[in-house]
């Protein structure tokens, strides 16, 4: 709209001039080699007018022609050039939908069309890759290397093949180069530590982790975590050689990252041993309060060696009282009151975890307290092959490795602190076939109480489990609680005399028939076996002149046998009665 406006502003202004000038006459005159020519004003512009548009029409035409050699070159050069970019534009949707074949063709005819194109190039080095060229591929990266715009690509691309054939010097290579090339590109700086990591060069990962931080590649909270991680390993590689320098180091670990489990535990070891116990439990405990962990309850021990079960124990205490509820804070004082000997309040605090969140280090501590506490094999065993059934205890994992000890950076990935303290992902739900009840977890009976009992099917159940250890009684009669019997000591509440328990346990006639009523009541060969002659038996001294007991006679009851052995027959058991005694 406003181009013709000022189209018609133009027009406007022409009319008004040839107006003005056909309102005063005059005239032009002109004398060129003896000719004179005389002709009015308006006459004049027009032909005036008139040359300027023809000069202008020739000189077109004239540059027309000096310039079609040149127009015509560009022509076919402009065609080229459209013929290697829809080349390109092939070969890259080739590449990147695995077509081998047309990515090997077009990258030829974008060479052919496009040969100064920088694109060419990475064309040409990704159809090689493509089609497993090393030596295409990389010839293809280091002509980039010839180009200062594509310098960086060609280093990448050196430093990708070189990672793909296991050179691992020569990707430290040519990621150092792109380091220093482009500080701020983040690849570079992630290889180049990954390498100085692989390496053990904890001096140059600082270095460069330095770099990153001044790049602003990350945020001020990973830059602390990850200079923590870096000095907690620098120091881990140096403990047992240089203590100090180690202290100096996982000290400042600490003081970045107190959440940091492995820090604090090397802490706490490194300080232990240099005699600053006092320093060592308080790194402890803090880091505690925010991430219970096995290994800082093993430096929290070291810390003062050779203290009593009791003492352990009151810290131990101390230390959980901030999240006593995490398995690993139960699991800790499990341990101390064990130490301490304090088996029913151990006993009570693991039967209540077996239950509740039943682990393998769970079960095996109940292992551990029923061989300290009762010695029971058979209960041990018992709880060693639940802890086999038992979910997975939490573990390092990192890009789902597993690990029992921490690293600070993964191996697959090579990513820092990527290491983390959780639960495996198929123990999350765990096995279905534990069944633990609270009978499993109950405190048993001493060894007396299993091999003695007045109920012939209970006698049964107890010698299956129990071993036989010969103790010395005074009665079996009239005893309400047999847990109350302890080996070497005597009740005085009975008249009999005190008489050596054999693996042929000894009960009353009359409690016998009452609890077991599938037991037969032995006739005369009792009354014969139970004669002063070497058996066994419960003897009154009261009996009459007749040689038979005014009381109840006892009845004896041999050891149960394995399910598959088919036991022994009358005669066999005279006879190995009669060698018994």
């Amino acid at each position: 709209m406003i181009r013709i406006l000022i189209f018609i502003a133009i027009i406007f202004a022409l009319a008004m001039g040839y107006a003005w000038l056909a309102d005063r006459p005059g005239t032009v005159l002109v004398n060129w080699l003896g000719t004179e020519v005389e002709v009015s004003v308006l006459v004049g512009v027009n032909i005036l007018i008139a040359i300027l548009v023809a000069g202008i029409i020739g000189w077109g035409i004239l540059r027309g022609v000096f310039k079609t050699p040149e127009a015509v070159r560009g022509f076919f050069a402009a065609r080229r050039r459209d013929k290697g970019y829809e080349a390109l534009s092939r070969g890259f949707v080739a590449v990147g939908s695995g077509d081998r074949a047309l990515a090997l063709k077009s990258s030829k005819a974008s060479r052919k069309f496009l040969p100064d194109e920088s694109m060419t190039l990475m064309l040409e080095a990704q159809s090689a890759q493509l089609a497993d060229d090393a030596d295409g591929a990389r010839a293809a990266f280091e002509a980039m290397l010839e180009r200062p715009e594509t310098r960086l690509l060609g280093l990448r691309g050196l430093f990708v093949e070189a990672q793909r054939h296991g050179n691992g010097e020569a990707a430290r290579h040519f990621a150092e180069e792109a380091v220093a090339e482009a500080p701020h590109v983040p690849w570079a700086s992630k290889a180049l530590i990954g390498h100085q990591i692989d390496e053990a060069d904890w001096t140059g990962a600082l270095a460069t982790l330095s770099g990153q931080g001044t790049t602003r590649q990350m945020d001020k909270a990973t830059m602390r975590r990850h200079r923590a991680v870096l000095l907690t390993a620098q120091a881990l590689d140096c403990e047992d050689s240089e203590p100090e320098k180690a202290k100096t180091l996982v000290l400042e670990a600490h003081r970045l990252a107190v959440d940091l489990v492995p820090a604090a535990a090397l802490a706490g070891r490194i300080l232990g041993r240099l005699g600053d116990a006092r320093r060592a439990a308080k790194i402890v405990e803090t880091t505690w309060k925010k991430q219970p962990h096995p290994d800082l309850l093993d430096a929290y021990e070291k810390a003062r060696a050779g203290e009593s079960g009791r003492e352990l124990l009151r810290r131990v205490r101390h230390l959980i009282k901030a999240n006593p509820d995490d398995v690993e804070s139960r699991l800790a004082l499990a341990t101390a009151l064990m130490a301490a000997q304090n088996w029913s309040e151990a006993r009570s605090l693991l039967g209540r975890l077996v239950i509740e969140a039943p682990t393998r280090r769970a079960c095996a501590l109940m292992a551990r307290l029923e061989q300290d506490e009762t010695g029971d094999d058979g209960r041990v065993r018992e709880w060693l092959s639940r802890a086999l059934k038992a979910p997975r205890d939490r573990i390092w994992i990192a890009d789902g490795v597993e690990s029992e000890h921490w690293a600070p950076a993964s191996p697959v990935t090579g990513q820092l602190d990527a290491f983390q303290w959780a639960t495996p992902p198929e123990a999350i739900s765990g096995p279905d076939d534990l069944m633990i009840d609270e009978a499993m977890i109950a405190a048993p009976v001493s060894p007396i109480a299993n091999s003695l009992t007045v109920s012939g099917s209970d006698n049964a159940k107890a010698s299956d489990n129990a071993p036989f250890k010969p103790v010395v009684i005074e009665s079996v009669q009239n005893i309400s609680d047999p847990s109350k019997l302890e080996p070497g000591k005597t009740i005085p509440d009975t008249a009999t005399r005190a008489v050596e328990v054999s693996p042929i346990v000894a009960v009353s006639e009359t409690d016998n028939a009452q609890n077991n009523p599938d037991v037969d009541t032995p006739s005369s060969e009792v009354s014969e076996a139970s004669e002063p002659s070497g058996t066994l038996g419960m003897h009154d001294e009261s009996e009459g002149k007749s040689g038979k007991p005014d009381g109840p006679r006892p009845v004896e009851f041999p050891l149960p046998h394995a399910p598959d052995d088919p036991g022994l027959s009358g005669s066999e058991q005279e006879s190995s009665r009669a060698r018994l005694f």
